[in-house]
């Protein structure tokens, strides 16, 4: 009977042991670390895990989270199963999901950033007075990636429309494409200074041809006139350009149902004057 309790208590003891201690694997016998439940020491070896093909990864019944193994064909490398999916057990960063923003200036260095999958992308800002888009940009948004083009030529002298007696109320002061399309969707219009600008294919300047003009709104002529130093000087550096007129050019804004405003680049004035009246056309687009 003693011989018996003295095993029992014994199992107990070396169970206790076995569910609490410390797991170390080492070559110079040092105890594991004390907030390690395993630990693995050496200073020429390496810690060697399960090895497979995909196929076989892809077999292991019900994975746990956490459960890693070295994928040895394919995209090899270690793999981490997070739940739900087998996922790569990412190392050292290299830049390939990273988007960096800056100002103006970006200066990028570094190896390795040419060959494939790597790709250097550094978005320069536009800015006004930029040949861009088939045209000169004439505003630009907080972003610097985004803002509005005037076109090179002017695209003739012409009434606001053929309809100059019925409201449409076109009269949104910043939304010229909206303005524009109202025009032109009129019923009885034939022609106008937004048709114009709705057929209008700029030639390349060197900045691709574009399609999707339309007649400015009165505060988009504004724009033009407040960098009109800038939009000037940029058409002056391209042949075959126009550089804006110091005349009256239609806005896409209505007033009434006679009248349209128009914007005199004399004196940065809008002013408003019957729809039959012809006066320059100049087309905007979006980017």
């Amino acid at each position: 009977m003693k011989t018996f309790k003295t095993l029992l208590i014994a199992i107990v003891i070396l169970a206790f042991y076995s569910v609490n201690a410390q797991v170390v694997v080492t070559t110079d016998g040092s105890s594991a670390d004390g907030s390690a439940m395993l630990e693995v020491k050496s200073d020429d070896k390496g810690f060697l895990p399960p090895r497979m093909t995909e196929n076989q990864r892809d077999d292991i019944s019900d994975p746990a989270t956490g459960l890693i193994i070295y994928q040895t064909n394919g995209t090899a490398g270690l793999y981490e199963y997070n739940g739900t999916a087998w996922v790569p057990v990412k190392g050292t960063a290299d830049g390939s999901e990273t988007m960096v923003t800056a100002g103006d200036n970006v200066t990028i260095t570094g190896t390795g950033t040419t060959a494939s999958p790597y790709v250097v992308n550094a978005v320069p800002n536009h800015y006004v007075g930029e040949l861009y888009g088939g045209g000169v940009v004439f505003w630009v948004d907080h972003t610097g990636q985004h803002g509005l083009i005037v076109s090179m030529i002017d695209l003739g002298n012409t009434p606001w429309s053929n309809v100059s007696n019925v409201f449409i109320g076109t009269t949104n002061d910043w939304n010229g494409a909206g303005n524009t399309t109202a025009i032109t969707g009129q019923s009885g219009h034939i022609s106008s200074a937004a048709k114009l600008c709705v057929d209008y294919t700029n030639i390349d300047y060197g900045t691709g041809t574009y399609s999707d003009w339309y007649l400015p709104s009165r505060a988009e002529l504004n724009h033009v006139w407040n960098n009109l130093y800038e939009v000037q000087k940029a058409l002056s550096s391209v042949a075959g350009s126009d550089k804006m007129e110091i005349l009256y050019y239609w806005s896409s804004t209505e007033r009434s149902n006679v009248e349209a405003w128009i914007f005199f680049f004399v004196d940065g004035t809008a002013y408003h004057y019957p729809k039959s009246n012809s006066y320059l056309v100049r087309a905007v687009r979006a980017f």
